[in-house]
């Protein structure tokens, strides 16, 4: 490994730590202030002509490529009744979610998306499980304003069994990871008191 992989990979690394998180009205100024800090080597991502920080990766090389090139081809089969949430249609900003959200959980490492309902955040979650490598076991736990800790205990249960000494696990030697969809904190009431 050349010290200059590395140099590119933290950069990577520390562009979508803390650029990530930015919104993308923001994200323009930010890559502006990257290129001016870091002058003519952008901290180690050798970016294409006046691209941004975000507008690719850093592959197992060190070089920065566009997203572009890992963009899967577009092909839609689904059913004639197939509801909104069923249809996953890729584009740029998905396909870097997806990117550091199958990178981070491939290493075990948890996912959390943020954002306002109705942005896609359960089916990036949902594109993310299904591009993990097989032999991964996924569980989807739904979690709403009713759901009490029993109750995600149970859906969370159904989906191990038991090991030696009483600890759980996924069935088989699989790892398992768990979407727990729409967790949110339920909206106050008119005295300030929240749901249990």
């Amino acid at each position: 490994v050349r010290v200059s992989q590395i140099e590119a990979l933290v950069a990577f690394a520390a562009v979508w730590a803390f650029g990530g998180p930015l919104l993308a009205a923001h994200r323009g100024r930010f890559s502006l202030w990257w290129r001016k800090a870091f002058g003519p080597s952008d901290g180690g991502l050798a970016l294409i002509g006046d691209c941004e920080v975000f507008d690719g990766f850093v592959d197992r090389t060190g070089k920065f490529v566009p997203w572009g090139g890992m963009m899967p081809q577009l092909f839609v089969s689904c059913s004639i009744n197939a509801g909104p949430g069923e249809v996953f249609v890729p584009t740029i900003e998905t396909t870097r979610l997806c990117f550091v959200s199958r990178t981070l959980l491939t290493r075990a490492s948890p996912v959390l998306l943020v954002g306002p309902p109705g942005n896609g955040k359960s089916a990036l979650a949902r594109a993310a499980l299904a591009a993990l490598p097989e032999g991964a076991a996924t569980a989807r736990v739904s979690f709403h304003a009713c759901t009490d800790a029993p109750a995600f205990r149970a859906k969370l249960e159904a989906r191990l069994e038991a090991r030696s000494s009483g600890h759980l696990g996924p069935r088989g030697s699989a790892r398992l990871v768990c979407l727990v969809d729409d967790l949110h904190l339920c909206p106050a009431g008119r005295h300030g008191e929240r749901p249990a």
